[in-house]
């Protein structure tokens, strides 16, 4: 609730919300930290949507949900998060709805804008959970207790039969 702290070993460097920086934190209400392969650190926010931190310049990228923005983000809460194979990110927000993300690597440098997939789980369930296993499935939980294989690159979705969804 008090932003985002990051310790060195030696000293902390804490990052808030200043509302005159647009390269500030967008909120100081953390729901999920994820690192993704190439290092870059994406920022779940609990109202404000998603961050992308930039370790060059210290600076974070705002993904929002707008609704002048059809092709935007499609809620402002984060609720998971999980890299795909092929380095996209999947960031499931609090409409129920499954935000694919490509973001070039010079997305500060270039002022480069996201490109977001949204697809609507099966049924319209709300996600419960998102993960990977050793052979690169991605695996989503649903909040009716379905398992789910999604295949990022189809934007589909594929029902396990007589799975059980466990909460660890």
């Amino acid at each position: 609730k008090d932003g985002l702290n990051r310790y060195d070993g030696y000293t902390f460097k804490v990052f808030t919300n200043d509302p005159s920086n647009n390269k500030s934190l967008s909120s100081n209400s953390i729901n999920k930290l994820f690192e993704d392969r190439k290092g870059r650190i994406w920022v779940g926010t609990e109202n404000e949507g998603l961050n992308v931190y930039d370790k060059k310049s210290g600076n974070f990228l705002r993904i929002k949900h707008s609704t002048a923005n059809t092709t935007g983000l499609s809620g402002n809460v984060i609720k998971f998060m999980e890299e795909t194979p092929d380095g996209r990110m999947l960031v499931a927000a609090d409409d129920g709805k499954l935000n694919i993300i490509t973001l070039k690597d010079n997305f500060f440098e270039k002022d480069v804008v996201p490109v977001i997939t949204t697809v609507a789980m099966p049924n319209n369930t709300n996600v419960y959970g998102i993960g990977n296993d050793k052979n690169a499935t991605t695996w989503i939980g649903g909040m009716d207790g379905t398992v789910y294989e999604f295949d990022a690159t189809k934007y589909s979705f594929t029902l396990v039969p007589n799975a059980q969804l466990l909460n660890n």
